[in-house]
């Protein structure tokens, strides 16, 4: 079954796959037209907003942040994305009636027949309301070019649309030069709508004008609009930047027939690529995210997109990849000056290099080292919650400084990057010693590492582990177990966890809900005082017949709870805050037994570690003392374990130290 889609007037066949895609937006198997249309393009148009559509509810913030995109423009950019308008033509011979239609005062009686071609707006009315009534307050002769028709009138539709004026009006009233002309009442003035700087405002307007939408109009006679709103807004998937490149990339009227195996090598390797990012392993390598949950793109967007931003910078292209349709934009654009090539070949040399980004970021994943350092610089990266980027920022900008380094060079490259994340360095510019970095810092005392560095210096001490401390030379590098990418980054939250603990609640009475805890905290603080004569009285009193009923009656009592809270305020007087006493942990795993001793924690490690959940590697050694000389204290953090973990950070730091 085929799906025939017009691209700016050129018939598109779509594959299997993109039409799996489409029909989770329109449940129909029928023809379409996709194209674009700058606001200037829409003259004429009319729409109707039906009775079943929840009409206009947009509010100041959603207003003001349009405006704000808007203004953000700069003069250079060719066109801002406006998202799709999906819409459906009324056929002639079905007239329509509408209530109310806009107006530069709002909404209006209509009560008529509507003109012919009117289109039934079926997503995307927020944006195309705002942007009429934007136009409508500064006077642009565009402003009523197109009109838009509410088949019901509902006082809410009417509010909504009278505050979005008043949001408009406010976010003007704040700019430069610029004043409304208002009456006593303060309603505009008739005939002198606003004054300002016509400079300005013609730079404004100019922005303005350089709004365009994804125009999505269905076509099929046989399906009814509803049908198509309600997939929509029952979890539609839009057009992805890569689908769209996908539809141009394999549009047969790019070629002549005898040329058609040409498109089906294409696809071939599309299917190679997305197949290839589909291994979980290799994605969480690239991506702390899945980006089809949660931001609804294709994983093949992510390699699209890091050739968008190589195009972009190359051929000054001048768009922000921060916003919506970057990388389909993008390319688009490049097409526009490649005129010089055919159509087809032009397509062809893109999806070569965008290939050459999937093989190159392949070739980081299946090398061992460039696998945990690129990983670790990935898996600690901040990232741009605004932004409407999938790529990770450390990968586009590896992908740009080395392409054309050897694999042994991009390791010296990656290195360096680490060297700068990890190291913290003073006031003189010198590494700031083990024993300075801290979780807190007492009053008065200079911050030298923050919670950030501090976070990933711990998850790097996991990468160096695996990959570099005490390696065989003799034994292959792929014998060891990588550090698991996926398992970190699915994970999500992590903690930085004290070994012992900087605090313990100082009632026993408040941290123990039944004699269960009761005895637990008890004997976690035996094993913590070790062979303290405190010990022996704390011994003695669990070696009684205790009961939920009598186990605060029953003598030595009062004494354990006196040496708990002894024990407590001594213990947050003097909090060890030191790196050597932190390790790296899974927020669950943490949240479920509180500031706990180390003895119950490593309890809980060794549970979490049997039942397979993830605990990083460091982690686990030190809580099962790997890193320590001996064993004979198990049930204690001392200082002498402390000792030899901060011997193994310091080792770690001296090797980083010398990456240059």
């Amino acid at each position: 079954m085929s799906y025939e889609v017009y691209l700016d007037g050129r018939k598109i066949t779509l594959t299997d796959d993109q039409i799996a895609q489409i029909k989770e937006v329109c449940e129909t198997d029928s023809q379409a037209i996709l194209t674009s249309k700058k606001i200037s393009e829409l003259t004429g148009l009319n729409f109707l907003v039906k009775d079943y559509q929840r009409g206009y509810r947009w509010t100041q913030s959603e207003v003001q942040d349009l405006l704000d995109d808007i203004n953000a423009l700069s003069i250079e950019e060719d066109g801002y994305c406006m998202q799709p308008l999906v819409v459906k033509q009324l056929t002639v011979d079905h007239q329509e009636n509408a209530r109310r239609k806009l107006d530069k005062t709002g909404l209006q009686e209509y009560n008529g027949i509507l003109p012919d071609g009117v289109y039934e707006l079926l997503d995307g009315q927020q944006r195309l309301t705002t942007i009429w009534l934007i136009n409508s307050f500064l006077g642009n002769e565009n402003s009523e070019k197109y009109t838009i028709y509410y088949e019901m009138a509902r006082d809410v539709d009417a509010y909504y649309i009278s505050q979005a004026q008043n949001a408009i009006k406010e976010w003007f009233s704040t700019k430069p030069n610029f004043n409304i002309n208002l009456t006593p009442t303060g309603r505009i003035r008739k005939g002198t709508v606003f004054e300002w700087n016509n400079d300005e405002r013609d730079v404004f307007l100019s922005k303005l004008n350089k709004l365009f939408f994804i125009w999505y109009e269905v076509t099929d006679r046989n399906i009814s609009a509803e049908r198509v709103f309600k997939s929509i807004n029952e979890g539609k998937i839009e057009l992805t930047n890569a689908e769209l490149f996908k539809a141009l990339l394999l549009n047969p009227d790019n070629v002549s027939p005898d040329e058609h195996h040409k498109l089906q090598q294409i696809a071939f390797e599309w299917d190679k690529v997305e197949n290839g990012l589909r291994d979980d392993d290799f994605w969480y390598f690239i991506s702390q995210d899945d980006v089809e949950k949660t931001s609804l793109r294709t994983r093949i967007d992510y390699v699209v997109e890091i050739y968008a931003r190589e195009l972009n910078r190359s051929e000054n292209i001048g768009l922000n990849p921060d916003k919506d349709r970057f990388s389909f934009l993008a390319i688009q654009k490049y097409l526009e000056r490649k005129k010089t090539l055919s159509e087809f070949d032009a397509i062809k040399d893109i999806w070569e290099h965008i290939v050459g980004v999937y093989d190159k970021l392949y070739s980081w994943y299946k090398d061992e080292e460039l696998y945990h350092t690129i990983g670790f610089l990935v898996a600690s990266e901040d990232k741009n919650r605004g932004s409407k980027a999938v790529v990770s920022e450390i990968v586009s900008d590896l992908y740009q400084t080395t392409r054309n380094l050897t694999i042994e060079m991009t390791r010296s490259e990656v290195r360096k990057t680490i060297r700068e994340q990890i190291i913290p360095l003073d006031a003189q510019s010198k590494p700031v010693p083990v024993d300075n970095l801290m979780y807190e810092y007492q009053p008065g005392e200079p911050e030298l590492v923050n919670k950030a560095t501090l976070k990933r210096i711990l998850l790097f001490s996991n990468i160096y582990s695996v990959i570099f401390y005490k390696r065989d030379p003799n034994i292959p590098l792929v014998t060891y177990t990588r550090f698991p990418y996926k398992n970190y980054n699915q994970i999500g939250s992590w903690d930085i966890e004290h070994v012992s603990p900087r605090t313990v609640e100082k009632d026993i009475e408040k941290a123990c809900a039944c004699l269960e805890d009761f005895k637990n905290n008890i004997q976690s603080l035996i094993d913590d005082l070790g062979d303290d004569q405190r010990a022996a009285c704390l011994r003695e009193y669990l070696s009684q017949d205790l009961t939920d009923d009598n186990y605060k009656t029953q003598p030595g009592y009062d004494i354990c709870c006196r040496l708990w809270s002894d024990y407590a305020t001594e213990l947050s007087q003097t909090p060890d805050n030191n790196i050597c006493n932190l390790v790296l942990l899974n927020s669950s795993i943490n949240r479920s037994y509180g500031n706990a001793f180390f003895n119950r924690k490593r309890k809980e490690i060794i549970e979490n570690d049997q039942k397979g959940v993830f605990v990083p590697v460091c982690t686990k050694n030190v809580f099962m003392k790997y890193y320590s000389d001996s064993l004979i204290n198990p049930t204690q953090w001392t200082d002498s374990d402390k000792k030899k973990y901060k011997e193994y950070i310091e080792e770690m730091f001296n090797e980083v130290k010398g990456w240059k």
